[in-house]
């Protein structure tokens, strides 16, 4: 995949709703805690799925019922391919400002870009 310009990530940032937003900024910070794991399309689906489950709040009055399931089997049907793609933008294009702010990266900095990111994402 290239690199997204700004154009193309807000495009695709802008298209997302509040609860996808959500997902994609635990999503990212999961791929960037884990960078070697990002191109193993199992773990990455895996991870999309943790990280709905928790921002759909499946569960978090006691175990997760069926309908807990349902919704979440739902949502993550629904919204996968553009949640992943936007996702992998997001994530490119924050490893990209990382390696040309030429200082050591950290969580802490790559956070703030995905931040910066998420709350900028309006129409271009």
């Amino acid at each position: 995949m290239p690199l997204p310009d700004d154009v193309d990530l807000r495009t695709c940032l802008a298209a997302c709703d509040d609860l996808e937003k959500k997902v994609l900024g635990g999503l990212v910070a999961r791929c960037i805690v884990e960078p070697q794991r990002v191109r193993d399309g199992e773990w990455l689906l895996r991870t999309f799925v943790e990280v709905a489950t928790v921002a759909l709040a499946a569960g978090d009055t006691g175990p997760a019922t069926t309908a807990d399931v349902e919704r979440v089997q739902t949502w993550v049907r629904s919204h996968r391919d553009h949640v992943l793609r936007t996702a992998l933008r997001l994530f490119l294009r924050t490893a990209d400002e990382l390696r040309a702010a030429g200082s050591p990266p950290t969580l802490e900095s790559a956070q703030a870009i995905v931040r910066r990111h998420l709350a900028g994402s309006g129409a271009p």
